[in-house]
């Protein structure tokens, strides 16, 4: 009797095997990755969203964190249906108060994705200030490209051996995925939720090494950083739960400043006075 039913479990087993097999191999299968354009616009991002199983996948969302610029639009195929949806939250509860004040979390929502197929979308900030300040963000991103450039070149002269795991070229993308307005999150749709492919491992690696050499060389290499031009900090104009407020970008290893005027007698009568930074007129 208990063969029978040993062999009865057994053979249970092995057909909820197959149909989770048959399940898992009929299911929809979606993957999104998300880059800037080729020319670096920190103002648009792009995102495709690909199923490679056998069934449509239904409503899917992709989420974005950090900030949602004012004039953000979803751009897309008219048959796709694309909808951007915005948070009434910030993204990351945990987040104190001044960084929740800033955040503001968006998706996109993506009715259906055939089966071996893609849809591909862009959101991008139309605000002509975002614009502006995203070319400012380009101008600074030039010269923050020389200096590791040319930290890269003391390295390779004064430390071979640490110079052999720089990669210049993975820090210049992965800066390029940094300075952009928009920063994917996570996608969610019926199997679950999963990250979004952004960065890529070897820019992981190369941020993380940056980071390490930096700090140790940042002394011996302080003439790489000295005399380079100053620059304002770009402005950025964004939505908040508070409604629209600015945000100044402040890039690593450049000098870059806002110009704010606040009046005395309102310092001397509360201290401490909470000022979002203007918009410049202009950035040269």
């Amino acid at each position: 009797m208990e063969f029978v039913v040993y062999t009865l479990l057994a053979v249970i087993a092995i057909l909820v095997a197959i149909v989770i097999a048959l399940y898992q191999e009929r299911s929809a299968k979606i993957k999104v990755e998300c880059y800037p354009l080729p020319n670096g616009n920190p103002c648009t991002i792009e995102c495709v969203v690909n199923n490679s199983g056998k069934r449509a996948a239904q409503d899917v969302y992709v989420g974005f964190t950090k900030m949602l610029p004012v004039g953000a639009r979803v751009f897309a195929a008219p048959e796709t249906m694309i909808q951007m949806i915005e948070s009434e939250t910030p993204p990351d509860p945990n987040l104190a108060p001044s960084a929740a004040m800033l955040s503001r979390a968006f998706a996109i929502h993506v009715p259906r994705v055939a089966p071996k197929d893609k849809v591909v979308f862009q959101v991008r900030t139309i605000d002509p200030d975002n614009q502006r300040a995203a070319k400012q963000v380009t101008r600074v991103r030039e010269e923050i490209n020389k200096i590791l450039k040319a930290f890269g070149e003391r390295l390779a002269e004064t430390n071979p051996k640490d110079a052999k795991s720089w990669n210049v070229e993975s820090l210049v993308s992965a800066r390029i995925k940094r300075d952009n307005f928009f920063a994917p999150g996570k996608y969610s749709y019926e199997e679950g939720r999963f990250p979004v492919a952004f960065l890529t491992e070897e820019e992981e690696q190369a941020n993380a090494l940056n980071q390490d050499l930096y700090a140790r060389y940042k002394v011996q290499f302080i003439d790489i950083y000295q005399n380079r031009p100053e620059f304002k900090a770009p402005v950025v104009r964004i939505k908040t739960e508070e409604g629209e407020r600015t945000y100044a970008i402040y890039p690593p290893y450049l000098k870059t400043y806002v110009e704010v005027q606040v009046p005395v007698s309102q310092l001397k009568e509360q201290g401490v006075v909470l000022v979002y930074p203007p918009v410049p007129e202009s950035y040269d």
